[in-house]
């Protein structure tokens, strides 16, 4: 049973370390530094640790007789330790999150919210809160502004309701509830903005993908949408239907070929780009980059 253990453990390191490397979860250097807000590295690690536990069970054929036999805490806690130390985020935080999996607003102080009379949330306030919020983060000129949702692509975590709004240069979002939390993705480190079970994807040119949604008012959400492309579109975004926006190629296809770097040159590649805050994409050896940054990546490149 002991080497069943050992071999479970190897694989789990063994995905973490080849998920990360592959793009597929955020760069450990981006958790350690709050770069990532910690209630989004949270679920990044749940779902890194579930992908990688998908990956011991095809890689061990005892693992599930051993988690059946030992149990989880003895099978599963250790892994989880290994998760916390590689991303250097406590473990108890790690555990919360997978307890907060199925009620993300009990992460919220509910005393703290506003409510009317009647006990529901005061959202005309929230929602002015919000506003105040976009314009202390400099988005006072917003093109428009709807009622939705936003959350990290991760399908078992609930939609947060959130103020989302459009400038010429992106989507940004501010979480309703208190304490309120802007984020924003920019058009020009964004790849793809397509429609996937109702929800509206955005994914990024590194690992990160966001997802949004209305809160059923189609008619200002239609809007919100015609701006939405036509904005994109007019910094190279094609679009081949009413669901799919893609970044045109003539905008993004800088390519620079590492065939012959050892991984841990890549690895630190990556971790100067992530660093420099620069959108960048690996597919295998090739790493593609925004024509923008050119300039910036060939001197990180250069560098000693």
């Amino acid at each position: 049973m002991a080497w069943v253990q050992k071999d479970i453990r190897n694989h789990y390191l063994k995905g973490i370390k080849d998920f990360t490397f592959e793009g597929l979860a955020p760069p450990p250097d981006v958790v350690a530094t709050g770069e990532l807000p910690g209630d989004e590295a949270v679920s990044q690690l749940m779902t890194l640790h579930e992908d990688c536990l998908r990956r011991v069970r095809t890689k061990v054929p005892g693992f599930d007789a051993t988690l059946a036999d030992l149990g989880p805490d003895v099978v599963l806690t250790p892994l989880l330790v290994e998760l916390s130390d590689f991303f250097g985020v406590p473990i108890d935080d790690i555990r919360t999150g997978f307890d907060l999996r199925d009620d993300p607003d009990s992460a919220y102080d509910r005393k703290s919210q506003p409510r009317l009379p009647t006990g529901e949330l005061d959202m005309s306030l929230l929602e002015g809160e919000c506003d105040a919020e976009f314009d202390r983060n400099g988005w006072g000129d917003r093109v428009c502004t709807v009622d939705g949702y936003a959350n990290p692509y991760d399908p078992r975590l609930a939609m947060v309701r959130s103020r989302v709004a459009l400038r010429s240069d992106g989507i940004g979002w501010v979480t309703c509830l208190r304490p309120q939390n802007f984020q924003v993705a920019r058009f020009d480190s964004l790849r793809l903005i397509h429609l996937q079970s109702s929800q509206w994807c955005l994914e990024f040119e590194d690992w990160r993908r966001r997802r949004i949604a209305d809160r059923q008012n189609p008619q200002p959400w239609a809007e919100f949408l015609d701006q939405l492309r036509q904005l994109s579109g007019q910094v190279g975004f094609e679009w081949t239907g009413a669901t799919k926006g893609r970044r045109a190629a003539a905008f993004d296809t800088v390519i620079y070929e590492t065939v012959s770097w050892t991984r841990k040159q890549r690895a630190a590649l990556t971790r100067s780009l992530v660093q420099a805050s620069i959108p960048h994409d690996w597919d295998g050896s090739e790493l593609r980059v925004l024509s923008v940054y050119k300039k910036r990546v060939d001197l990180i490149i250069e560098s000693p």
